[in-house]
């Protein structure tokens, strides 16, 4: 089944796109941020996220290059509890081939209060794929 989506935002950084069927919210990272373009998508993303009432979210990082300290101290201390307070269901987090990527962003969600289910993925599709609704329908590959 091909899912649709609507672009709602695109920067010289970033893509956000809302699967409308679904309500999935998906940020893809275009390029490396600086830590100022990384807080204000990631706060836009959360505006986003507010006013669709999106409780499933993809974060794809598979560009973005690996996080700086700055950015997963962010990530920790206002993105999490964000989706914490918004009582998100399901972050999925598209992340390049590099083990280092993953786990970077592992320890820092793990420290975090998390409490949403985490997976993360190679592939949007993937992800998309986890987050179908119906039974055995995810027919993707997490890799963590």
């Amino acid at each position: 089944m091909k899912q649709t989506f609507t672009p709602l935002s695109k920067t010289n950084c970033y893509e956000i796109s809302l699967y409308p069927t679904e309500q999935i919210l998906q940020l893809t990272w275009t390029c490396t941020p600086t830590v100022q373009e990384y807080q204000r998508g990631t706060i836009y993303f959360l505006e986003l996220m507010r006013h669709y009432q999106a409780k499933k979210l993809i974060s794809d990082c598979s560009k973005r290059g690996n996080p700086t300290p700055p950015d997963l101290l962010w990530l920790s201390h206002h993105v999490v509890p964000a989706l914490c307070e918004e009582r998100v269901l399901q972050l999925a987090l598209v992340v390049p081939h590099n083990p280092h990527h993953a786990r970077n962003l592992e320890s820092c969600l793990i420290t975090s209060q998390m409490c949403y289910e985490l997976q993360f993925f190679h592939s949007a599709q993937d992800a998309l794929d986890w987050m179908r609704p119906g039974p055995g329908s995810f027919g993707g590959r997490a890799v963590a």
